[in-house]
C-alpha cells in the first residue's frame, strides 16, 4: 500500500514537473487534436487553452490564443485560426495583437438591448487601458460585440 502511494506521487510530480505538461482539465481529445493535427504549442498555451460551447450545440470546443489570432478547435476535428475580426459585410477591422488578457464567460446579454442573447458562451478579449470586445457565433459565422 504504501509502494503504490510512492509510485503515484512519483507519477504526479512527473506529470506537474514536465515541461510540456497541459493543463490538466483538458480532456483527452483536444491533445489528440493537437498531436493529429501536428499544432505546436508554447507552454503558456498548453496551461491557457479553454474549453466552451461557443456555437451551442452542447458540444465542447477549446480555444486558445497566440501572438495575433485565436484558435477554435472542434471535437469533429475542425481546427479554425481566427486572425481578425471582421464586420458584417467582410471588412477587416482589426487583429487580436492588443488583447492583454482573455476569459470565456457565459452567454452574453446587453443589458440595453433586450433582443440581443448570443446563442452560447463568450469570449472576453480585453485590454486594461481601452476595453473590451465579445466575441460570440450567430448562424455559424463568428460575431464581435464591443463593450
Amino acid at each position: 500500500m504504501h509502494m503504490k502511494f510512492i509510485y503515484s506521487l512519483v507519477i504526479l510530480l512527473a506529470i506537474f514537473s514536465s515541461s510540456s505538461a497541459f493543463n490538466p482539465y483538458i480532456p483527452p481529445w483536444v491533445r489528440i487534436l493537437i498531436n493529429e493535427k501536428e499544432i505546436i504549442l508554447s507552454e503558456e498555451e498548453k496551461l491557457t487553452i479553454s474549453l466552451l460551447d461557443i456555437d451551442n450545440d452542447n458540444k465542447m470546443e477549446a480555444v486558445f490564443f497566440r501572438k495575433n489570432s485565436f484558435i477554435l478547435l472542434k471535437k469533429n476535428g475542425e481546427v479554425k485560426e481566427y486572425t481578425s475580426i471582421v464586420d458584417f459585410e467582410g471588412n477587416i477591422l482589426d487583429d487580436f495583437s492588443w488583447v492583454d488578457f482573455w476569459y470565456v464567460d457565459d452567454q452574453l446579454h446587453v443589458d440595453y438591448d433586450p433582443y440581443f442573447t448570443s446563442q452560447g458562451q463568450v469570449l472576453h478579449l480585453i485590454k486594461e487601458s481601452s476595453g473590451t470586445i465579445t466575441i460570440y457565433f450567430e448562424n455559424n459565422e463568428i460575431r464581435w460585440y464591443g463593450i
